[in-house]
């Protein structure tokens, strides 16, 4: 396995909202899982349940013993979401995003608009599709991708969350992973007020302490995120 180096970035500037990251590792076979989380209810009572869940999902990863990583994964969202689902009176609603690195393969999973990206050789290439309904005004075509975080609908407006239904659809995908990839796992609060172009050039900072600083000075909003460096 390639040498991984990360750094969690966490940030509150309200008691009003709450975000959690968790990271786990087991062996070469299983990997690293990292996860991140963010609570989308107001109700300052369930602002526990995000580490709750984070390490929730780690655990039923490492707990499958199914050879399929990113089968692996989905399942563990699945059932994350079931037991959010019997306790929904007394818990919140979550959006979650999770990625995986094992055998120079990046596997990712989410729900919700927490993100992924992957910045290689310069460029920043974000690996994931936000679920919500501005987005996917996007995706119809119906307004631009510059309307995106000016549109009513906006990146709150989200459609598929953990433990408010029975069953979800878990978004899943699978990605090489090269020498020198810096990949970044956050919540809304850190990419809606920071542009792609300001990302892409935090992203190249050479030392993840460097990285990690810049996002801190051009967010002051609640977030959560992590930063891998591979190789």
């Amino acid at each position: 396995m390639s040498p991984l180096h990360y750094l969690v970035l966490t940030q509150q500037t309200s008691c009003r909202s709450y975000c959690q990251t968790g990271a786990s590792l087991r062996n070469e076979q299983q990997g690293w899982l990292f996860v991140v989380c963010d609570n989308v209810d107001t109700r300052t009572e369930v602002n526990y349940q995000c580490q709750t869940v984070a390490n929730t999902i780690c655990q039923y990863y490492y707990q499958d013993t199914n050879a399929n990583c990113l089968q692996k994964l989905q399942c563990a969202f699945h059932q994350t979401n079931a037991m959010l689902y019997q306790q929904r009176r007394t818990t919140g609603a979550i959006v979650c995003a999770a990625v995986l690195t094992c055998n120079s393969i990046l596997y990712t999973t989410h729900v919700g608009n927490c993100r992924v990206y992957r910045y290689r050789k310069g460029s920043l290439q974000r690996l994931t599709e936000d679920h919500t309904l501005a987005a996917r005004l996007v995706r119809l075509a119906q307004i631009t991708k510059e309307q995106l975080y000016t549109h009513p609908h906006s990146l709150d407006k989200v459609y598929q969350v953990l433990g408010e239904a029975e069953t979800i659809d878990v978004d899943a995908s699978q990605h090489s992973l090269n020498q020198g990839d810096r990949i970044l796992l956050c919540t809304s609060g850190l990419y809606r007020y920071i542009s792609d172009a300001v990302l892409s050039q935090v992203m190249a900072h050479e030392s993840l302490q460097d990285a990690t600083r810049r996002l801190r000075e051009e967010v002051s909003y609640d977030m959560a995120g992590i930063l891998i460096d591979y190789g």
